[in-house]
This record gives structure tokens, C-alpha cells and sequence, in this order.
């Protein structure tokens, strides 16, 4: 009976730890990339406004300099006089002669309280319509940033849901597992209990961000968030204090005192003209027009003190302004600091997910082989740390946002691409050089290796193109399988090898029927390696031959164009300059197969010409035959690529690259 539940056991753990490796294979973590270059989450958050709570007194300002200057010192002016109980004998003798008068008229103040004064006071006021209409957008973008801050926390509190969604639903799935094996002694309660505090931190966290939205009162994000991939943004800094600069200096300079007051400021000149009329005690009524001029001097001028008082009022306001602009440059050079502070974070985040990634491929990889030391809960763990690590990127890269923003809102009237520039994480990363590699695959090499360790020696070696030899009715289980694999990662090309196409009249044909030979995989593209030049009856017949294999290739090209595919050709160093032209017009890439003599003073006499004018389109092929070891390969391909500037390189290919690292190994 012992026996019977040991065995009973084994079995149930045999079922759990088959359970573990499902999870680890059929549900596995894809990981965040930040190679978009769109700045539209950026620009849209940018725009979003609310109602502003400040009152611009630079509008009241401009209105009442409008007001003065529209004040010419014009007034009318009226006058009535009516003399009561008048004797007209004995008040005549008194010089009262009219019972009445009416006296109408225009006087027009010139200088004080009148046209040159009002004209400088409307100046005056000017002045200081720059100075507040920038404090008012100060206080504004202010307000703007707070309402910005919560929307990009809204927005990227839905990357972070989107990713602990995930992790709960992942550990959920652990905890029953895991529980299942501490019930059969095959796991320490340990575990189990680690997996417990994993859940209620993610439920917590679950809880905070979708509360926050409800909180702030604020409707969810229309952003898409679907795709995997999140723009990472860096600061144009020269730009940015310019900017600051010019805002400092252009209000400095307008601003520059200039005395308002001059001496005749200070007198009084009104010229007037008025209509008189009179009723007249005794004899007809009189009326007729008088004009003239009133002068008032002061006895005490006081024109300098006048230009002093508003002096040093110009100056308190321009300390105050200094202090403003000091201070918002300091915000600013902080922000900037701040910036770096979460790039530098953000780097080293991405470089550590880098290494957990590696972990995460050996360990995948031992299991796929069957590797009994390997733990499938490790596997998990790394898994989720890779999660971990993109909830911490995501946080980087808010805090990144933020502080754009912040900076964004200092400047006045300036939209943030003009501040902020896209980029990548690899631009941070200037050792590591950029590579774009391609690898031929033949069909003998399903015979000697899986399709497992294909994919991981692929993935290992960063191939980033990878070209299977395919015809219309071959399909062997290890080829497919490795097809599907390379899909989710690496390009694939369909690459027809047979020489006997070379004298096929219909390629589109042949190369439908290959891809209805595999209809579960979409291919990148097609790429030929037909080969006249091999064929015996090329040293009499090379021209015509040259011929006929370029309108092979357009028969591929007008195929691959109708079903979206590119088109790929290997062709030796040698063919006819003309006939090499036109297939570069045809085809998306080239392959030169530069095999045998690898001099790289011949190579690049040979491609050179090509490269210079069509430098995108150039892939230099080497194999492994010409090179004593890996390392003489690599330092081929990168003296190749430091002379001519190019960075695409095939190997051929991958049995032969994996036998060169097995011979390294002895």
C-alpha cells in the first residue's frame, strides 16, 4: 500500500509538474519594447486643458492703455447764468446788463491731464502688458500641468493594470499548482507563502490605480494601449535654455526704462472756443464767439522726481520679475536634472531586464531539453521578474513624462515636440554596435539538430533575418515547427535553392504552390538562390544567361508584390555591372555571396561600387569555410563594416556556424 501511494504520488506530481511547464510555454511573458518613435501620447497630453481660475490682468491693462490713447483732451463744455430780481434802472447803473447767458464751447487740454499726458500714461501702462500677460500664462500653464499630471497618471496607470492583470492572472494559476505540490510534499509551504504576498501586492496595487481615476473624478483615457510597444523620450536641452533665455531676455529688453516725464508735463495748455449769447435788459439780444488760450506754470517743477518716483517703481517690479525668471530657470535646470536622474533609471532597468531575459532563455531552454535539474517554479519567478522590471520601466517612463511636461509648462506658447525628441533605448547605448543579421538554413540541417535548439541558437547569435530552404513539396515536422517559432521573433524568407527554376517559365506559379505547401506560415519574403554561374554551360552563354535570370527575377518581383512579400537574391561578386543595376531596381535586397578569396582590400573593390549606390540593399554573405574560427568571421564582418558603412551580413551557413562554435569548443 506504501508502494501503491509513492506511486500515486509520483504520478500526481509527474501531472503538476506537466501542468508548471504548460503554463511556462503556452502563456509566456511578452515583454514591452520601446522602439516607437511617435511622441502622440505626449502631444495629446500636452493640449489637454482646463478652465483656468486666474484672471489675466493684462487684458484690463491693454483696455485701459487703449482708453488713454483714444483720450485726446477734447472736452465741451456749457454754461448757463440766469441774474434773479434785477432792477433794470439801478442795476444797469451796476453793470449788470442781461437778465441771462448761455456760453457753449470745446476746450482741448494739450499737455497736463490732457493729450501728451494721457499718450504717456497709455505707454506707460504698455509697458507692463508682456510682464503680466507672462505671469498670467505662468499661473495658467501651472494649472495646466496639475490637470496634465493626472491625465498621464491615468494613462499610464492603465499600462500598469494592463500588466498586473496579467501577473494575477499568472499567479493565480502558480498558487494552485504550487499549493497542489505542498500537499504532496514536493514543495515547501515557503513557496506557497511568497506566491500569497506576490497575489496581495498585486491585488493592492490592482486596487490603488483603479481607485485613482475615481478619486481624481477624472474620465478614463481614450489612449490605445494595446500596442506592446511605449515611446521613450529624451530632452532637447540646448533647446530648452534657449528657450528660457530668450523669454528672460526679450521681456529684460522691452522692458528697458526709459523716462516718461519731461518738463512741459507738468503745465497746463488749453486752447478753447466757446459760442456766447446774452439777454439783454435793455435793447436787442446779443450772441457771438470768443476763443483763447489758459496757460498754468507751476511755481515749483518737479519733473526729475516725477521720472525717480516712477523709476523706482520700474525697478521693484523688474527685481520682482528677475526673482520670477531666476526662479523659473531654476525649476527648470531641477526638472532637467530630475529628467536624468529617471533616463539613467530607466536604462539600467532595461539593461537589467536584458539580463533576466538571458537567465530566462537558458533556463527555457535546458527544460525544453529535458534537463532534470531544472526547477519550472525558477522559470516562473523569472518570468515575472521580467514583468517586474517592465512595471518599473513604466514607472521610469512616467516619471519621464512628467518632468517634460513640468519643464513644458515653464515656457510660454511652445508646443513640446519642440522641447522633447523620440528615441530609443539603444541610443543610450553607444558600445553596443547595431547589428542586422541574416542566416541561411538548408534542409539537411532538421537531420542532425531540433527545432528547439535551432531557434535558440538563433536567438542566442541575435539573427535577426532568417532564410529556410523550402520547395513545393518537402515539409518536414522539425522544419514547421521551427517556422512557427521564428515567426514570433525574426523574419523569415522562403529561400528557393534548386538550380533547375532557373529554366522554370512560370516562377509565380512554383511559388504559389510553395506557400499553399505552408499555409500556416506567412513568410517576410522570398529569396532566390538560383545560380546560373554554376551551371556548365555559363562560360558560353554568361550574357544571355544573365538575361534570362533577371527576367526570372521579375516574374518573382511582380509575384511577391501581388501577395505583399519582399524579394531577396544571392548572386556571386561577378556579374555583369548592367545586369546588376537593374536587378537593384527590382529586388529590396541583395545578398553578395563573397566566398573563397575574403581579402578586404578585393571586397571592397568589388562592392564598393554597389554600396555607394545602393547602400540600403547591400547584405555581404560569408561563410564559414574561409575563416580559421568564430572570431576571425566577426572581425571580417567588422572590418567590412567600418570600411564600407554597411551593418547587414549573412552567414553560411547554419549547420556550418553551428560545427565552427562546436570546433571551438575543443
Amino acid at each position: 500500500m506504501p508502494i501503491l501511494a509513492t506511486s500515486q504520488n509520483d504520478s500526481l506530481y509527474s501531472i503538476m509538474a506537466f501542468e508548471l511547464k504548460k503554463l511556462i510555454f503556452e502563456s509566456p511573458y511578452q515583454a514591452k519594447n520601446f522602439t516607437d518613435t511617435s511622441l502622440a501620447y505626449l502631444n495629446e497630453i500636452s493640449k489637454k486643458n482646463t478652465t483656468s481660475n486666474n484672471i489675466d490682468r493684462s487684458v484690463y491693462l491693454e483696455k485701459r492703455a487703449e482708453q488713454l490713447k483714444k483720450d485726446i483732451g477734447v472736452d465741451f463744455t456749457s454754461g448757463y447764468q440766469q441774474n434773479i430780481n434785477l432792477d433794470p434802472s439801478s442795476d444797469l447803473e451796476e453793470n449788470i446788463s442781461y437778465s441771462g447767458r448761455v456760453q457753449l464751447g470745446v476746450e482741448w487740454d494739450l499737455l497736463n491731464n490732457g493729450l501728451l499726458e494721457n499718450r504717456v500714461r497709455s505707454q506707460m501702462i504698455s509697458d507692463r502688458v508682456n510682464r503680466e500677460k507672462l505671469q498670467y500664462n505662468i499661473a495658467v500653464n501651472g494649472e495646466q500641468y496639475i490637470y496634465r499630471f493626472d491625465q498621464t497618471l491615468i494613462l499610464f496607470n492603465q499600462f500598469k493594470l494592463e500588466l498586473l492583470n496579467q501577473r494575477l492572472i499568472q499567479i493565480k494559476k502558480q498558487y494552485k499548482i504550487i499549493q497542489d505540490l505542498v500537499l504532496l510534499r514536493k514543495s515547501s509551504k515557503e513557496e506557497l507563502i511568497k506566491v500569497e504576498m506576490e497575489l496581495t501586492e498585486t491585488e493592492s496595487l490592482i486596487n490603488l490605480y483603479e481607485s485613482y481615476a475615481e478619486y481624481m473624478q477624472i474620465e478614463p483615457s481614450s489612449f490605445d494601449i494595446s500596442s506592446q510597444t511605449i515611446p521613450l523620450i529624451d530632452l532637447d536641452y540646448t533647446r530648452i535654455f534657449e528657450l528660457v533665455g530668450l523669454q528672460s531676455d526679450s521681456l529684460e529688453n522691452s522692458s528697458e526704462f526709459k523716462p516718461y516725464f519731461s518738463w512741459y508735463h507738468q503745465m497746463s495748455l488749453k486752447p478753447y472756443l466757446r459760442y456766447n449769447y446774452y439777454d439783454i435788459l435793455q435793447g436787442p439780444n446779443r450772441g457771438y464767439f470768443a476763443g483763447g488760450i489758459n496757460l498754468s506754470i507751476p511755481l515749483n517743477f518737479s519733473t526729475q522726481l516725477n521720472n525717480e518716483v516712477e523709476y523706482e517703481k520700474w525697478q521693484y517690479d523688474n527685481a520682482q520679475f528677475i526673482r520670477d525668471q531666476s526662479k523659473l530657470q531654476e525649476d527648470v535646470l531641477n526638472s532637467a536634472y530630475d529628467f536624468r536622474h529617471h533616463l539613467k533609471s530607466f536604462i539600467e532597468h532595461y539593461q537589467k531586464r536584458k539580463l533576466i531575459s538571458e537567465k530566462l532563455r537558458i533556463e527555457k531552454a535546458r527544460l525544453k531539453i529535458s534537463d532534470k535539474y531544472v526547477d519550472p517554479i525558477t522559470i516562473l519567478k523569472l518570468d515575472d521578474d521580467m514583468l517586474l522590471e517592465d512595471l518599473n520601466l513604466i514607472e521610469d517612463l512616467q516619471n519621464l513624462y512628467l518632468k517634460a511636461l513640468k519643464i513644458h509648462s515653464k515656457l510660454n506658447e511652445v508646443a513640446i515636440n519642440e522641447i522633447v525628441k523620440s528615441v530609443t533605448p539603444n541610443d543610450f547605448i553607444q558600445f553596443i554596435e547595431k547589428k542586422d543579421r541574416s542566416i541561411y538554413v538548408w534542409s539537411s540541417t532538421f537531420d542532425n539538430y531540433t527545432s528547439d535548439f535551432l531557434n535558440e541558437y538563433i536567438i542566442y547569435n541575435e539573427i535577426n533575418h532568417v532564410i529556410v530552404s523550402v520547395n513545393k513539396y518537402e515539409k518536414t515536422e522539425e522544419k514547421w515547427k521551427l517556422m512557427k517559432l521564428l515567426k514570433e521573433t525574426n523574419d523569415l524568407y522562403f529561400m528557393l535553392g534548386d538550380n533547375k527554376l532557373f529554366y522554370n517559365q512560370n516562377i509565380g506559379v512554383y511559388l504559389a504552390e510553395v506557400l499553399e505547401n505552408y499555409p500556416l506560415i506567412s513568410p517576410t519574403g522570398i529569396h532566390l538562390d538560383i545560380e546560373p554561374h554554376t551551371m556548365p554551360e555559363w562560360d558560353e552563354h554568361k550574357v544571355k544567361m544573365q538575361e534570362d535570370y533577371l527576367n526570372l527575377v521579375k516574374q518573382a518581383k511582380i509575384f511577391c508584390d501581388k501577395n505583399e512579400l519582399k524579394l531577396q537574391i544571392s548572386v556571386p561578386k561577378h556579374y555583369n555591372e548592367l545586369i546588376m543595376n537593374q536587378l537593384f531596381d527590382v529586388v529590396d535586397e541583395v545578398y553578395f555571396m563573397c566566398y573563397e578569396n575574403v581579402d578586404t582590400d578585393f571586397l571592397i573593390r568589388k562592392l564598393k561600387p554597389y554600396v555607394d549606390a545602393h547602400q540600403d540593399k547591400v547584405v555581404i554573405a560569408l561563410r564559414t569555410e574561409d575563416f580559421e574560427n568564430r572570431l576571425a568571421m566577426e572581425n571580417k564582418v567588422s572590418e567590412l563594416k567600418e570600411r564600407l558603412g554597411i551593418i547587414k551580413f549573412a552567414y553560411h551557413d547554419l549547420s556550418r556556424m553551428i560545427s565552427l562554435d562546436k570546433s571551438g569548443l575543443r
